[in-house]
């Protein structure tokens, strides 16, 4: 697995068609020159997911998307499949983020069903965990995540790449991240389940832990000195074609 910083740009639902389409030329240009040293990628709307596809195929940043059904073939309405996403060009695509199993009801085993079918796909799914503001003042934050892991995880081998994004829910969109002595000891959480679950190699060829939550240009660096922080995901800055310039430019020069 390349073992580059990986950063992930979520536009979320923030931009039009032609907004996603302008930007994504913008980052083309911009981002390129640091394709070696950092690996960028973009995850648009579905609906953004073939024009930006043709943008960035000829540049060295890779697609994502923000979600995905699972399974195949199947009655699920308004659904988007890995194979679908597979053939729009994406190569990575975010599960179980916070803001749709708070308002949308997404539970565990969803989460780990669309982890299983990405992989089976050749997707390299990017399972989002993190507690509650709630859960952290009431001492649960450890049980809280490790619980979400293990779920996800579960029936996955290990031998294909994936990506563990800690998102503290609290600081998600808040502009108010989490310090990175707090984010220290979750990663370290973290790292310690999938020792718990899978052999020492097979972590270390296949899984990769990043940091999300209000992250910019100014704070990327600081979690990025982590054990075991190899990246972000990061959300309302990479909507701002500078300042995401700014942390990825961070990003090549911290590792």
């Amino acid at each position: 697995m390349d073992k580059k910083p990986l950063i992930i740009a979520n536009w979320k639902m923030n931009l039009l068609l032609n907004e996603e389409v302008g930007l994504a030329k913008q980052f083309a240009v911009k981002l390129e020159r640091f394709a070696e040293k950092a690996e960028v990628v973009v995850c648009p709307t579905h609906l953004g997911l073939i024009e930006v596809s043709k943008i960035l195929k000829p540049t060295k940043l890779i697609l994502g998307a923000q979600d995905m059904a699972w399974g195949e073939n199947w009655a699920l309405t308004g659904g988007v499949s890995a194979g679908m996403l597979k053939d729009a060009g994406a190569r990575y695509c975010i599960v179980g983020h916070s803001e749709r199993r708070r308002n949308l009801g997404e539970t565990d085993d969803m989460v780990n069903k669309k982890a299983l079918s990405a992989i089976s796909h050749g997707l390299t799914p990017i399972i989002c965990v993190g507690e509650s503001l709630d859960e952290r003042q009431a001492g649960k934050k450890e049980v809280k995540v490790i619980s979400q892991l293990k779920a996800a995880l579960k029936n996955i081998k290990g031998d294909q790449p994936t990506v563990i994004s800690y998102e503290p829910i609290w600081a998600i969109g808040t502009g108010i991240p989490a310090e990175p002595s707090e984010v220290a000891l979750m990663v370290e959480l973290i790292h310690q389940t999938l020792v718990d679950l899978f052999p020492l190699d097979l972590i270390m060829k296949n899984f990769r832990i990043i940091y999300g939550g209000s992250i910019d240009s100014g704070n990327i660096g600081d979690f990025l000195k982590l054990r075991y922080v190899v990246g972000g995901l990061v959300g309302t800055a990479s909507l701002n074609l500078e300042e995401f310039t700014k942390l990825v430019q961070v990003t090549k020069l911290s590792k």
